[in-house]
């Protein structure tokens, strides 16, 4: 459950879809995904859109760990796959995502903990954690991006504003955009 994993499946998943010209787009892990497949497609990829990429940090969880409550992540790095998360620990790190905590819709919460408690969730989550170097290391195929990108951060997400900076000089981005609130 590394980044090297995610890529070769997007692009299993493209090629059985047998699409040849596409943008591409994704969230956090996703917008490092997105970023990493029109690397690899260059020819085939028209744009993409990359939202807050998750290709920082500088410990066991990455940046997730940087928002209220992240510190709970920490406890996958001591009980691994067994590590309990009550739905009350995970509401607070999911509300440090957002910069108005009260908006987090409870559809939305009692889909992420009903999908957290299926079989073999907290393995292949813990794995996902424990590969947070590999992400980092997903900035080195930036170079081969040829589509233009549209990069868009939250004005509260978990990146520091030096590592968009960063970002930004890397991907040359087509468009550049900080959400406000």
């Amino acid at each position: 459950y590394d980044e090297p994993f995610f890529r070769k499946s997007v692009i299993e998943t493209i090629k059985a879809l047998g699409l040849k010209r596409f943008a591409i787009g994704g969230d956090s892990i996703g917008a490092t995904i997105a970023l990493t497949v029109a690397a690899e497609l260059p020819d085939q990829v028209t744009h993409v859109y990359a939202l807050n990429p998750y290709d920082y940090g500088q410990s066991f969880g990455g940046g997730i760990r940087r928002g209220r409550y992240g510190f709970i992540i920490g406890l996958f790095a001591l009980f691994r796959q067994w590590t309990l998360e009550a739905p009350l620990a995970l509401k607070l790190v999911l509300r440090g995502g957002f910069a108005r905590p009260g908006l987090l819709p409870m559809g939305f919460f009692r889909e992420v903990v009903r999908t957290g408690n299926r079989k073999g969730y907290r393995l292949a989550e813990y794995k996902l954690y424990k590969n947070w170097r590999k992400w980092l290391d997903a900035k080195k195929f930036y170079a081969g991006i040829k589509a233009p990108v549209t990069l868009v951060y939250g004005e509260y997400d978990w990146s520091k504003p030096e590592e968009r900076e960063q970002e930004k000089r890397q991907l040359k981005p087509a468009r550049f955009e900080i959400i406000p609130g």
